[in-house]
């Protein structure tokens, strides 16, 4: 899924940028994420 516009792609870029440090913490080098529109996909 593309970012609507720039606007939305530097604030994903400063998320990711802040939180980081946080999921590198928790979860180690592999965090994988995903978007799920039902919850029941494979």
């Amino acid at each position: 899924m593309q970012p609507q516009n720039t606007t939305d792609t530097e604030k994903i870029r400063a998320h990711y940028d802040a939180v980081s440090p946080y999921y590198q913490e928790l979860w180690g080098n592999h965090i994988h994420h995903g978007y799920y529109v039902s919850g029941k996909e494979p």
